[in-house]
């Protein structure tokens, strides 16, 4: 026969209610924007560094990572396992205390990577000049993409426009994100940086300084008009000499550079 204990005792003899369990367990999950001292493997911690995206992280023994799943409404990040063309990987923890690994190609190659989001910076190569008419910086695309093939996707780093207003070309990655082409001559607006769709050009003043970016953990200003084209930057030349290549750059968080 099976014994019946009243409602209210249902617990004793070591048991716990469930509101036991709560006071027991969920208050140890702290809730902070400084890492917790001390962890243990294993152990949870809700980022709060930024409390409208609190972000999960779970200690691995050496390091706190994300388990949050992606970003709200785009999902999660893609993972990056195969490259070609040797780019460089730029490994950096942001002010932010969150790791990345960009990889940056200055020349053809490819990226295999998992269906996901990837965060992408590329700029075409820069137009030449003819000693009289400056030539144009190159074209920008920068921001989250979303990749869903799971092969190999071609990389092409834009070359540089030829003197007498040569236009640079493209810079893209198949099937994910391309820029245009520069625009030839530009008086002084270098940074006829746009992206492909065909953003405002940039002011006279503000042309020479290019296009700011930080994706490799440094800032760097791409697409300046300049004497001396910088290689891989898509400036556009003053005199006349052709303008720089172009670059493509990927970023993921640390967790998902497989590659």
């Amino acid at each position: 026969m099976t014994k019946r204990l009243p409602p209210n005792e249902w617990h004793k003899d070591d048991d716990l209610l469930a509101v036991d369990l709560n006071d027991t367990f969920a208050a140890k999950v702290p809730a902070q924007a400084t890492a917790p001292t001390s962890p243990y493997v294993g152990m949870v911690w809700v980022d709060t560094t930024d409390p409208a995206n609190p972000k999960g992280m779970v200690w691995n023994g050496t390091k706190w990572s994300s388990f949050s799943g992606g970003l709200t409404g785009l999902g999660g990040w893609a993972d990056v396992t195969a490259t070609t063309g040797s780019p460089t990987k730029h490994a950096y923890t942001d002010a932010n205390g969150y790791a990345w690994v960009a990889y940056e190609w200055t020349a053809a190659g490819s990226i295999t990577a998992t269906p996901g989001l990837l965060e992408c910076f590329l700029i075409s190569g820069g137009s030449g000049g003819d000693g009289v008419s400056q030539g144009a910086g190159g074209r920008v695309a920068e921001g989250l993409y979303r990749t869903t093939l799971t092969t190999a996707q071609a990389i092409v780093v834009g070359s540089a426009g030829s003197v007498g207003g040569g236009a640079g070309s493209r810079s893209y990655v198949a099937n994910v994100v391309s820029t245009g082409y520069s625009s030839g001559y530009w008086g002084g607006a270098g940074a006829f940086i746009a992206s492909q769709s065909g953003a405002p050009d940039l002011s006279q003043g503000a042309a020479h300084a290019g296009w700011p970016s930080s994706i490799t953990g440094v800032s760097v200003d791409y697409g300046q008009v300049s004497a001396t084209p910088r290689a891989n930057r898509g400036d556009g030349s003053v005199g006349a000499i052709p303008g720089s290549t172009g670059v493509v750059i990927v970023r993921v968080p640390a967790d998902n550079a497989k590659a």
